[in-house]
């Protein structure tokens, strides 16, 4: 009888075509993931509010315009800003100077309270925060 070779050697690749193949998908895999990770990373915020957390950066002044920070679950927005400077209140509870920037009355000023991008309905010691809330303090005219 004559010797025949096995089917299954017939039907498989050379181990060299077959692990380029395979490298040549798994490389491919791996740059589609991190080109969307990239997309992804950059993406989940808006023009708008990227350029929002731009300008609401706290100025290393003396007379510092603004002052931005993240809320916390359960914690008021006037307790939270007491925490992280100095607050003038007037007779009626109302913001009128954060870390020695006094709004002035005279150019028609006053510190504006906002929540996520809007102003505030309510007022700060009324507004409970939530964790991943954005408050910002900025001098603002009417």
């Amino acid at each position: 009888m004559a010797k025949t070779k096995p089917v299954a050697a017939r039907t498989t690749l050379p181990p060299g075509k077959y692990f380029d193949r395979k490298l040549f998908f798994l490389s491919g895999v791996l740059f589609a993931g991190i080109v969307l990770t990239l997309v992804m990373l950059g993406s989940h915020k808006s023009p708008a509010r990227r350029e929002q957390y731009l300008q609401a950066a706290p100025r290393n002044t003396a007379a510092q315009e603004t002052l931005a920070y993240r809320g916390q679950a359960g914690v008021d927005a006037l307790t939270l800003l007491e925490r992280k400077s100095r607050v003038n209140l007037d007779n009626s509870g109302m913001v009128i100077g954060i870390n020695g920037r006094m709004a002035d009355g005279a150019k028609h000023e006053y510190w504006e309270f906002m929540v996520n991008g809007k102003p505030a309905t309510v007022g700060p010691k009324e507004y409970v925060t939530q964790k991943g809330d954005y408050i910002l303090w900025k001098i603002a005219k009417y």
